[in-house]
């Protein structure tokens, strides 16, 4: 009887079937693959438009400080052109070089 159980016992184990099959493990594993490459590619195109946004918002603040550096010196320039009149040209190009 010992004999008949074990070869039973064997017969159940040579018949077990794996849970997933070569080609489920294969589309697993490309599904993976697949969905990496999805993920890098929607990062990369986040990254790029986290990069516009910061670089809008530092071209913004580079315009404003241009903006206020010209209105600053075009307010010098109104200024000595009120208090000594016509002011020589190589002054007022030292107050646009500042």
């Amino acid at each position: 009887q010992s004999s008949l159980e074990s070869k039973i016992k064997q017969f159940e184990e040579e018949r077990t079937m794996p849970l997933m099959s070569n080609m489920e493990l294969r589309g697993m594993e490309r599904g993976k693959e697949i969905g990496k490459e999805i993920g890098e590619l929607r990062g990369i195109e986040r990254g790029k438009e986290i990069g516009k946004e910061i670089g809008k918002e530092i071209g913004k603040e580079i315009g404003k400080e241009i903006g206020a550096l010209e209105n600053a010196r075009n307010y010098v320039k109104t200024v000595l052109k009120t208090r000594l009149g016509d002011i020589p040209i190589d002054i007022e190009q030292a107050v646009d070089k500042i």
